[in-house]
Formats: structure tokens, sequence, C-alpha cells
């Protein structure tokens, strides 16, 4: 057999035994077999390629279970669900603003939050309030990261709550300016409404694991 086929016939092993999804947005390719160990193939009658290792018996691999199309950088699979909650709530900018809204159809900004962690796997509170009971406080020397909720004072008792993307920006359904966007948390309004951020905690009894 030549190299070539040698390959193809070795990479057809390593992905029928699976591999593992690295905690970060990447896939790790396995390495094929190095050393001195030399490999011959040939093809059996129904056409698979069987691989002998330093003159053992041919085994034919057997055909691999049918795999869901590999993940890529940005891929939901690849991480938590703060992570997805951003994918799905920037999956719906542009939808309009609706009071009690909670779905594309229509957000309010509870709304939204519940939406978005609901895809991700998590079911919050539908209330801004009670999303906020029912999540971790941020230290001040924590960063923040994708799907932590921003709250925002919206006069004495009334909030308003938003999901951090990263790059200093989250996603919200606002009242001005109409419906779901993106927006800078330094811009001056929401600097100076910002009252706290706040973390989902899967394994917190306040948050649910749908």
């Amino acid at each position: 057999m030549r190299g070539g086929r040698l390959g193809m016939a070795l990479s057809t092993l390593a992905l029928a035994s699976g591999c593992a999804l690295s905690p970060t947005p990447r896939m790790e390719n396995p390495s094929p077999p190095t050393g001195d160990a030399t490999a011959s193939g040939a093809r059996s009658p129904n056409g698979s390629v069987a691989v002998s290792v330093l003159g053992k018996p041919a085994i034919s691999p057997r055909p691999a279970d049918p795999q869901p199309p590999p993940a890529t950088p940005g891929d939901p699979r690849l991480a938590g669900p703060g992570a997805q909650a951003v994918t799905h709530a920037l999956g719906v900018i542009g939808s309009p603003y609706r009071y009690g809204g909670v779905s594309p159809s229509g957000f309010d900004c509870s709304g939204l939050v519940r939406y978005s962690f609901n895809l991700a796997g998590l079911s919050l509170p539908r209330a801004t309030g009670e999303q906020r009971e029912a999540t971790r406080r941020l230290g001040p020397s924590e960063p923040l990261k994708a799907g932590d909720l921003v709250f925002f004072s919206r006069g004495r008792s009334a909030l308003h709550v938003g999901i951090f993307a990263g790059d200093g920006r989250f996603v919200h359904a606002a009242t001005r300016g109409g419906g779901v966007r993106l927006e800078p948390l330094a811009a001056p309004h929401w600097r100076q409404r910002l009252l706290e951020a706040r973390r989902v905690d899967p394994t917190d009894g306040r948050t649910l694991a749908r």
C-alpha cells in the first residue's frame, strides 16, 4: 500500500475511536503513529481497508457510527451555557421591543435573557428582579465574561438587564431605539446607570438545568 492510502487508513481508525473536544473553541487532530513500525494494507471483499502492522494479521476497522458535523471555532457546542446564551441573543438582533415579549416576534429585556438561556439549557426566572436574585454578584476584581448579566438602574426601583457579549459590549432589548441590539458598556448612558454584574451559575439551585 502506498503512503497516501496508509495515511487514509490510519485516519479512518483514529476517527472511529472518537476524540474529545478541548475546553477552548478548537478541535484537536489525532496525530498519526510515528516510529519504526511498518504497515501494509489490503482491501477486504466489502471494500473496507484492512491494516497490518509489523506482520500482525490484518484487521478491518468497523464502520464508524454516523457523526455530527465537526465543531468549528464559535460553535456553541464548544462553549458553556453563558457563551451559548450570547450566541442565541446575537442571533435575534433586530427583533422588535415588546413589553412582556419572550420570542423573536418581540422581547423585553428580561424576556431576551430568559429566551437566550433557555436555548442554552438553563431556566432563569422571568422578571428582571428575580433574575438578579437567582444569580451571583461578581466581585470588584472578577472580570466579566460572555454570558454574565449586567443590571442597570431605571429610576428608583426599576431595573434593566442585558447579557455581556465580550469585547466591552452587551446585547439587550432596548425600549428606546427599539429592539434587540449590541451596545458598548462604556457608552455614557449605560456607564452612568450600571449597578452591577452577576453570573449565571448552573450549579446554583436557583438556576435550573433543563
